[in-house]
């Protein structure tokens, strides 16, 4: 009767019961699923493309720029890269030890990534960068009227914040989706032979099927963290795909970054969803298929982001009249720890800016708690946020 009363009380307390997962299963698979039609329907451009001359020339010109630099890529590879990775592979990693061999495997990947991969991307991103925001200020201006101005040095201090944000949550789901599980498997590697060493030195049958028994269940558990550390950051990486397409039209209508990364916390699950094609095609096919075609793509989704709007499958299906699941409590703060390293770099950099930018964020989470005090508000809080982010789409 105790252990009833204290699983009651816990799961009271924590708002934990199955009406309430079921209701926040069924919201947000909901809401994921508009997001992956919403990034499918490319049939939405077609008015902008037609219409908008700007915007047409702009999505040939990017277009024609990314398909020279992917080739260009291509031939660099097969003359350098491919080469110095195949002479590290035969002459500095591969040792001729079998117990080596994946983990060999595993380190010529990141040495592809680091000096191969992610090059080209920083490239063909950077070498386009700034039609990328011309076309959704070319964008925004068909659709909403002149993109608002900001002063040089407020928009440069915005760029650069943004953009150390961006590297460190890059950071974060590389950890996540590669370099964790490559952890996790040298630990199971590491447990197996501890494991089977000690069962070599117990003679006694029942012994060793205890420690067999205990093997299995310690290699169960490293195989479900690594299974989880990949899936969260297969997941922000979907959400980091969703944030591409929509942020040149934020930063278009004068969004500061905190705000903008509030959006992406706030209606998380449509963003997932709005970036899950684009990696679920990464991922399954060679680097230079996937990318090519999300290159190929990703005008296309900046002008979907000023098209669609993320707050509308909110209003849909986000209960009205719910205590405990809103907007608020919804929530998911994936952007807070690289919000922290960012504003930790700042501090070592510009004392000055770092006591801004930390007062600006301290005054805007006082100014949302004391709205969210009154009893009962929780609820109105969250749709009138969407009504809020609604105004700014």
């Amino acid at each position: 009767m105790t252990s009833n009363k204290t699983a009651k009380s816990s799961d009271e307390m924590f708002g934990l019961n199955s009406k309430n997962v079921t209701e926040w299963l069924t919201t947000n698979v909901s809401i994921f699923i508009v997001g992956i039609v919403d990034t499918v329907s490319l049939h939405k451009t077609l008015p902008i493309l037609v219409n908008n001359r700007p915007s047409f020339l702009l999505t040939l010109q990017i277009l024609a720029t990314n398909t020279a630099l992917l080739l260009g890529s291509i031939y660099f590879y097969e003359k350098g890269v491919g080469p110095l990775l195949g002479f590290i592979n035969t002459n500095v990693v591969n040792s001729g030890d079998i117990i080596q061999e994946s983990y060999n495997d595993k380190l010529m990947w990141v040495l592809y990534q680091s000096l191969w991969l992610l090059p080209i991307c920083g490239l063909c991103y950077g070498c386009s960068m700034v039609w990328y925001q011309d076309l959704a200020d070319s964008t925004f201006r068909y659709l909403k009227g002149v993109p608002k101005s900001t002063p040089l040095t407020k928009s440069v201090g915005h760029a650069l914040y943004g953009t150390l944000v961006w590297l460190s949550a890059f950071v974060q789901v590389k950890l996540l989706a590669m370099i964790v599980p490559m952890l996790f498997a040298q630990v199971a590697a590491a447990v197996e032979l501890f494991f089977v060493g000690l069962n070599s030195t117990v003679g006694n049958q029942l012994l060793r099927d205890i420690i067999m028994g205990m093997k299995h269940s310690i290699l169960m558990w490293i195989r479900v963290a690594s299974f989880g550390s990949r899936l969260v950051g297969l997941a922000l990486l979907c959400l980091m795909y969703g944030w591409y397409g929509f942020d040149p039209k934020w930063i278009a209508s004068g969004m500061d970054p905190d705000e903008r990364f509030g959006i992406l916390e706030r209606h998380w699950a449509y963003f997932v969803g709005f970036g899950f094609p684009y990696v679920l095609l990464m991922e399954n096919t060679s680097f230079f298929v996937g990318y090519g075609v999300f290159l190929a793509l990703f005008p296309f989704c900046i002008m979907l982001g000023s098209v669609c709007d993320y707050t509308d499958p909110y209003a849909q299906y986000m209960p009205k009249k719910s205590d405990t699941l809103t907007l608020k409590s919804n929530t998911l703060p994936v952007f807070k720890t690289a919000q922290n390293w960012t504003l930790l770099a700042i501090k070592y950099i510009d004392q000055k800016s770092f006591d801004a930018r930390k007062k600006r964020s301290t005054s805007a989470s006082g100014s949302s708690s004391s709205t969210s005090t009154s009893t009962g508000s929780s609820s109105r809080a969250g749709l009138s946020k969407v009504n809020k982010d609604k105004k700014t789409s």
